[in-house]
């Protein structure tokens, strides 16, 4: 199981799943129940990890059920942690309504455990997700206010240069545009990007491009032209086709707009 768990960490998933393959049989021979359920969870995390989300589901749902069976509590930590990736998964299916009450699942479990480190983390990240989903289902406001809790705790928990952090503020930032709160999304986009430039492997072009679009919604042209060119770069740079057609789209919007002036 070590050397199945170091392979899952070099990105040897393949090795890794034919060493679980083996644990598993020699733990279903002694007929060890522990050992079995534990197996079964690395190989949940796995194909959770490869993408293979059915897989993942089933066995996800296999562990919980088995640690139930045993006396494990509903709102006991591992389950939330089960919780979470299978309404991750739900979201990916497209099954948005099951994705949401896991998650309001989580949120509620959360509630009765001690307000320590660790039932932080799971609420950040549980706060982090659900709020992704309530954009994607154009529920901006509920979004807003659970990313501003995510913020809250994000920054005690890894602080203001990390990924996490940082991506919870550009999020802030776009929905605080969309709603016509100009100057707080500058001031959360540039907070961002402040932090990104301390980061090495942070990929920055979004950010710049979100900060842009802002501007020109103020009619800040020349702001923003310098935010989406920038952007257009770092997306050329790293070939990010995405954040390249919206840095286009950016750049030929202040074009026009500015002819009219």
């Amino acid at each position: 199981m070590k050397r199945s768990i170091l392979a899952m960490q070099r990105g040897e998933f393949k090795k890794a799943e034919q060493m679980l393959h083996l644990a598993l049989h020699m733990a279903q021979t002694i007929d060890h129940f522990k050992a079995q359920t534990y197996i079964f969870d690395l190989m949940a995390n796995l194909a959770f990890e490869m993408g293979d989300f059915e897989k993942a589901e089933k066995l996800f749902v296999t562990v919980m059920q088995r640690l139930i069976s045993t006396g494990t509590a509903e709102n006991d930590l591992r389950i939330v942690h089960m919780s979470l990736k299978l309404s991750k998964i739900y979201e990916a299916k497209g099954q948005l309504e099951k994705a949401e009450d896991g998650y309001k699942f989580c949120l509620h479990a959360l509630k009765e455990n001690p307000n320590n480190e660790e039932t932080k983390f799971f609420l950040l990240m549980t706060l982090d997700y659900y709020a992704h989903l309530l954009i994607e289902k154009s529920k901006e406001l509920e979004a807003y206010k659970m990313l501003l809790q995510a913020y809250e705790l994000s920054i005690p928990i890894n602080g203001i240069e990390h990924e996490q952090t940082i991506t919870i503020l550009n999020d802030l930032g776009t929905i605080e545009c969309r709603q016509g709160n100009y100057n707080l999304s500058i001031q959360h986009l540039n907070e961002a990007l402040k932090a990104a430039e301390k980061l090495e492997d942070f990929e920055s072009s979004a950010l710049h491009i979100n900060l842009g679009f802002t501007y020109l919604k103020q009619g800040l042209y020349e702001e923003a032209k310098k935010s989406c060119k920038e952007g257009q770069i770092i997306a050329r740079m790293i070939k990010n086709s995405e954040s390249l057609n919206e840095a286009n789209v950016c750049l030929e919007e202040i074009k026009n707009l500015s002819k009219r002036k």
